[in-house]
């Protein structure tokens, strides 16, 4: 009989908090490591495109800090890591297009939301598409940590397509797909393998032999999904490595969040197959960092006490 795993071992954090600063993720990773947490980073592979840099360059001499992130390359997490040896990458969360194809379609989509169109186009310049392997050669470069990735279903079944995903299986220690939020995709045309966690299982993991899912909590109740439903399927809970949290809007969630809470006690009593780590997965917060620190840190406390 298999071991079970009740509940979730650790919180982790993303660069999507520091998007416009990665650096502080790892800082804020140090902080809490030296506060008794054990937390590590699931890193977004940015690019640092010649022309970003030099608008970015110019702003910084005018005095004007613009939100344009840096590249994250691997002499950027081993310099930051020099900095702040507690500050550990378990994953690598590949860019949510798989070809500039789709990249430009969840832009000039007439069902995408105005809002929404802005943020595609920026991702377009800020992250580029999978395909560009940035991120896959990021996990590669640092194998040394056993680096892994996460992927959405919609960049899973471009790189099989092309023959590319066995070959990266070889080359990392695992691959993690994520459910996201559904859409129209010209890579993957159904759209229950992008979105629904029990489809994932068995369309995507199974068939690609992939290491686990990525449970996108926060995608979930943004579509409005019965998680104690979802967490009560043994089809997808037997596959969940990790699960992200972050409100529906992508905000941090915390002390005070009500509507989390019973997401948590759920949670807490759900018998996974492998240690399952949850990972923050916020917008920026544009707070102190000191503040953030302890924000974070209580959140962490916060979490892990559902568990007991």
């Amino acid at each position: 009989m298999s071991e079970k795993y009740r509940g979730l071992r650790g919180v982790d954090i993303t660069t999507g908090s520091h998007i416009f600063n990665p650096e502080q993720s790892f800082h804020l990773a140090h902080e809490l490591k030296r506060a008794g947490h054990d937390v590590q980073i699931e890193a977004y592979p940015t690019l640092d495109r010649r022309v970003i840099r030099h608008i970015r360059t110019l702003g910084n001499k005018l005095g004007i800090g613009l939100p344009i992130p840096p590249g994250v390359t691997e002499e950027d997490v081993r310099r930051w890591q020099d900095k702040y040896p507690n500050a550990k990458v378990n994953r690598i969360h590949l860019p949510f297009s798989y070809n500039d194809r789709e990249l430009w379609w969840l832009v000039v989509d007439p069902k995408t939301e105005p809002k929404a169109r802005i943020h595609h186009l920026a991702w377009i310049f800020f992250i580029g598409a999978a395909q560009n392997l940035k991120g896959v050669w990021l996990a590669q470069k640092l194998a040394d940590q056993n680096v892994g990735l996460t992927m959405h279903t919609n960049v899973v079944e471009g790189f099989a397509k092309t023959g590319t995903l066995e070959d990266i299986k070889k080359t990392v220690p695992f691959i993690l797909a994520e459910n996201g939020m559904p859409y129209r995709s010209p890579v993957l045309k159904n759209v229950n393998a992008i979105s629904d966690p029990r489809t994932i299982a068995q369309q995507i993991i199974t068939k690609y032999e992939l290491t686990g899912m990525l449970l996108g909590i926060d995608h979930l109740t943004a579509q409005g999904a019965q998680i104690k439903n979802i967490l009560s399927d043994k089809i997808v809970v037997d596959v969940v490595h990790a699960i992200h949290l972050a409100n529906p809007a992508h905000g941090a969630i915390g002390p005070d969040d009500e509507s989390y809470k019973h997401v948590l006690k759920k949670i807490a009593q759900t018998e996974f197959k492998t240690p399952v780590r949850a990972a923050l997965d916020h917008a920026p917060l544009n707070i102190p960092f000191q503040e953030e620190i302890m924000q974070v840190g209580r959140t962490i406390d916060w979490i892990m006490e559902t568990q007991k």
